[in-house]
């Protein structure tokens, strides 16, 4: 959800049909970061795991923001991730997902890697109505959300994401080797503690 792929944008700048995982991190990374995802998301579920701060999120997001050299009106705070996600709780939207009522200020790795990739799709901002359309679909059993974007939505074309922070990571991986591109996917990973 957060590395950027073939399916959010694509044709990779090149004009090859390989995913950005290939072109631009290397034929295993994209692998290897969804397996360490994968093992600290059920260790931290079995209790053997550390959970991830609220804050860690928001500091996950706004690294990778400055990192991609995001204006600062792409920044996100606590508050706003803490509203969304008891909001969330309280209406009990994907509650194997997102797990504010059992876990306080605190996320499952998976949860904290959802919350970012809403983040990045989203500018930085989490918009409870999203949950609030979502769940009266999963309630309605409807195929289309009519009163908002769902959360699966395709993002349009680059020339779409321009000044967005999925643009802007879009341009940063077309600007940087592939080397600095895995760090900065390294270090919000370090930060998610995965």
């Amino acid at each position: 959800m957060v590395l950027p792929n073939q399916w959010t944008y694509g044709r990779s700048p090149s004009g090859r049909m390989e995913t950005f995982e290939v072109e631009f991190l290397g034929e295993n990374y994209a692998a290897k970061f969804a397996d360490r995802l994968a093992h600290t998301e059920q260790s931290a579920r079995t209790g053997n795991g550390k959970l991830v701060a609220d804050s860690d999120v928001v500091r996950a997001f706004n690294d990778l923001m400055k990192e991609v050299g995001a204006p600062s009106s792409l920044r996100t705070d606590e508050a706003s991730l803490r509203k969304f996600r008891e909001h969330a709780a309280a209406i009990k939207a994907f509650p194997a997902l997102l797990s504010a009522d059992r876990n306080g200020t605190n996320c499952n790795p998976g949860e904290a890697v959802f919350l970012l990739s809403l983040l990045i799709s989203d500018n930085g901002i989490l918009y409870e109505r999203n949950l609030d359309s979502q769940l009266a679909l999963m309630q309605m059993g409807e195929q289309q959300n009519k009163g908002g974007r769902s959360f699966g939505a395709a993002i349009g074309g680059i020339a779409d994401m321009n000044g967005t922070a999925r643009g802007l990571i879009l341009s940063y991986t077309t600007h940087h080797n592939r080397f600095a591109t895995r760090a900065v996917f390294n270090k919000l990973a370090g930060t998610l503690a995965f």
